[in-house]
């Protein structure tokens, strides 16, 4: 029997591209295409940008193209060098999923509400929502080493129990610190607003959050 001239490469582990962090404040669909290089053992050994229909989509791609593995090439029965293409779909994730991956489990309870209550007029509150243990928030990883002070305005609801829930920005600038800033909101502990009748009750509260690097 006859050596096979050419055998393609077939994927023993394939990985799945992260959501871009920075899209996740206005998340949008869209596809990437990478060119990799698969060496003799089946490992991507390079990769290069090919189109993306944004920056980050390209990005994300090329840390989950490195994690690929395959069944290298075969030429005449000897595994061979390859360039290929892998194309990588981006699939625009819901406010509540981004909140139950990303959040949920770090502060233990369902932060991205779809029908939370309505919060009260604040001219009807006999007392107003406020923090209950207002700290400095953590500064973030992917701001590391740049020594940049940035704020983030953040309008949320409080609920009766004192938790924060559906945190939205007040201005459209800094929107890939948004998950941080909205886990350390969550991170809180929170006076509820009382309405006209002294009972606790859903309220909006907007707060800036300021990360500034460690002294």
């Amino acid at each position: 029997m006859g050596l096979v001239p050419f055998q393609p490469p077939e994927v023993v582990q394939p990985a799945m591209p992260r959501y871009p962090t920075e899209l996740m404040y206005d998340p949008v669909g869209g596809e990437a295409i990478l060119l990799v290089v698969i060496d003799e053992e089946g490992s991507v050994a390079f990769v290069d940008i090919e189109s993306a229909t944004h920056e980050a989509f390209g990005q994300s791609s090329i840390i989950a193209a490195y994690q690929w593995k395959f069944d290298p090439a075969y030429k005449n029965g000897e595994p061979v060098r390859i360039k290929t293409h892998i194309p990588f779909q981006f699939t625009p994730p819901t406010r509540y999923r981004i909140f139950q991956a990303n959040i949920n489990p770090l502060v233990g309870y369902e932060v991205w509400m779809e029908n939370p209550g309505e919060p009260v007029p604040g001219n009807e509150l006999t007392q107003k929502a406020s923090p209950a243990d207002w700290r400095t928030p953590p500064y973030p990883l992917s701001l590391e080493g740049t020594g940049l002070t940035l704020e983030v305005k953040v309008r949320f609801l409080v609920s009766p129990q004192g938790r924060m829930h559906n945190p939205t920005l007040v201005e459209p600038n800094n929107t890939g610190l948004y998950l941080e800033a909205a886990q350390f909101l969550a991170s809180l502990k929170y006076h509820p607003a009382l309405d006209s009748d002294g009972n606790p009750c859903w309220a909006l509260l907007q707060r800036t959050v300021r990360f500034q690097p460690p002294q």
